[in-house]
């Protein structure tokens, strides 16, 4: 198995095997998995981008971050992990929007939020993360279409990205307010192969 992690790199991930065949998962996954989405935010932002990272464990904020240019930012984690009979989109709904600008207030931060979602989309399991503050999310997001990658949703005031066609993913990849990077699953040797 060959791991090497940089940008559009390769990621060995064996996460979806059981469920693939239709076999029940380790009941912890989820936390699992939740914890491996701070992780890699955790990792991206401070190896990658070097900024100065801590775990936290707040309502509304999962990561508090600092760049050298000293902005503060507290961060929502936000995993999704996406199979191929699902849609392809994540949510961020208005309370959560509401509980991470309340945390980022009280520490003098800006709000942000990073989403980290696993998915087949181009054939290969990817794990994207997309980052950017909550601001520009959501004022780029009030003027895009619903028909484009990312909006508002007009009765619920919720933040929508999706992704269902390969023009949704170049418009994420694109985009200049996010900080897109994916890693790539690539399998050389299946030394622990699904039962």
């Amino acid at each position: 198995m060959s791991v090497e992690l940089v940008k559009n790199c390769d990621l060995a991930d064996h996460c979806d095997a059981g469920a693939k065949q239709g076999k029940s998962r380790d009941k912890r996954l989820p936390k699992q998995f939740g914890d491996f989405t701070e992780g890699l935010v955790m990792y991206v932002l401070g190896k990658q981008k070097d900024m100065t990272v801590a775990l936290i464990d707040h309502v509304g904020a999962d990561i508090i971050a600092s760049d050298r240019a000293e902005r503060r930012y507290a961060i929502s984690v936000k995993g999704r992990n996406i199979p191929d009979n699902e849609s392809k989109g994540f949510c961020f709904e208005k309370r959560d929007m509401e509980k991470l600008e309340e945390t980022a207030h009280y520490f003098g931060m800006k709000s942000a939020v990073a989403f980290v979602i696993v998915d087949t989309l181009e054939k290969s399991m990817k794990i994207r993360v997309l980052i950017a503050t909550l601001d520009d999310l959501i004022n780029h997001g009030s003027h895009m279409s619903k028909s484009d990658f990312l909006h508002i949703n007009p009765k619920t005031d919720a933040i929508e990205i999706k992704y269902k066609r390969e023009k949704h993913l170049k418009q994420m990849k694109d985009c200049n307010f996010i900080d897109y990077t994916e890693f790539e699953r690539k399998l050389e040797s299946d030394v622990f192969p699904p039962r």
